[in-house]
């Protein structure tokens, strides 16, 4: 088992993928949420600009999300292509 973890014959990334996109996804939400609480409570700006923001603050989070998922499932992709070409 240790011999196969310093030759890189096992990639460890497909076991614990579901914990890193967990991760970022709860980075990612955090951060959303902090950013559209910030701006609605900024007391310089006009109301009408602090639920803009907010809005697109919540647009750009949902964005990340989804860039998130689509990365991750790229880097799957890479490693189902490795495992298929070792088959063959």
């Amino acid at each position: 088992m240790i011999k196969s973890f310093f030759q890189f014959d096992v990639f460890i990334f497909p076991k614990v993928v579901r914990i890193v996109f967990a991760i970022g996804a709860i980075g990612i939400i955090l951060a959303t949420v902090i950013g559209m609480i910030t701006q609605l409570f900024a007391g310089w700006a006009p109301i009408s600009a602090r639920f803009g923001t907010a809005i697109f603050t919540l647009v750009g989070g949902l964005a990340s999300l989804l860039g998130w998922r689509i990365s991750i499932e790229l880097m799957l992709v890479l490693f189902s292509i490795n495992d298929r070409l070792k088959r063959s």
